[in-house]
């Protein structure tokens, strides 16, 4: 498995946890 291909999946991972948790975020507050 190469890094690059590894550090993508990360980023999109990541980029996807920070949208789940600020809609929850919103969405508690409301």
């Amino acid at each position: 498995m190469s890094l690059s291909i590894f550090m993508d999946v990360y980023k999109i991972e990541h980029v996807y946890c920070r949208l789940f948790f600020v809609f929850f975020y919103c969405k508690k507050s409301i």
